[in-house]
């Protein structure tokens, strides 16, 4: 199963009775029976969201390595900016909020569309029955990618702080903002791989209990 198909079956819950149920806005909100026509057309949005996400990286990356590189032969100070990977990854990251916000309200669009005559007749689920599902789910993600996030986002975090301790009292005009760049990229990860620790230890303790 690809990536995406993994992510897109998350959205799917399967009932005791065979049928399974679509929680599109999420599982603490009401959900939709699933039948041919609805899974057909859901699998459809949900893989069309993924195209468009890949569409605009792909323009920010084309924007971030080739225009710009080229604008700047005719405007040095942009060589400043294009020159540095940090302050490439810092324009990068809010064009790829921009890209994540811009395609989630397409889809949030649609499927008020897709839904405009259905009923929401499945409950929300309990706090309770969403953490033991992410937690099948976490389980259902291949080791080798579970490892390499565990590994990569501490390394990442302490090459962003050796850059920013590295480039901290360099006379260039630069060397301030790569610094600030770096140093808060480093705390972010520190951030977001606390969060992944304390979210896996509660997975064990759902599989604690179930046992």
């Amino acid at each position: 199963m690809s990536d995406a198909d993994r992510a897109i079956s998350r959205l799917f819950v399967l009932r005791g009775d065979g049928s399974c149920d679509y929680y599109p806005l999420g599982f603490k909100k009401p959900g939709y029976r699933v039948d041919t026509a609805l899974l057909d057309e859901a699998v459809r949005i949900e893989r069309g969201g993924s195209k468009r996400a890949l569409i605009g990286i792909g323009i920010i990356a084309l924007l971030l390595y080739s225009v710009l590189p080229n604008m700047a032969k005719g405007h040095p100070w942009l060589a400043l900016v294009t020159n540095s990977p940090i302050i490439r990854l810092g324009l990068a990251l809010p064009l790829l909020a921009a890209v994540y916000l811009v395609v989630m309200a397409q889809r949030r669009q649609t499927l008020q569309n897709l839904f405009r005559h259905r009923a929401a007749t499945s409950p929300p689920l309990s706090a309770e029955a969403i953490l033991a599902r992410r937690a099948q789910n976490w389980r259902a993600t291949p080791r080798f990618s579970r490892i390499a996030m565990f590994i990569a986002l501490p390394l990442a975090a302490l090459a962003m702080g050796l850059y920013a301790s590295h480039r901290i009292g360099q006379p260039d005009a630069l060397a301030p903002w790569e610094a600030a760049l770096a140093g808060t990229f480093a705390v972010g990860l520190v951030a977001i791989y606390g969060f992944a620790v304390y979210r896996v230890m509660s997975f064990r303790r759902v599989a604690s209990a179930g046992r």
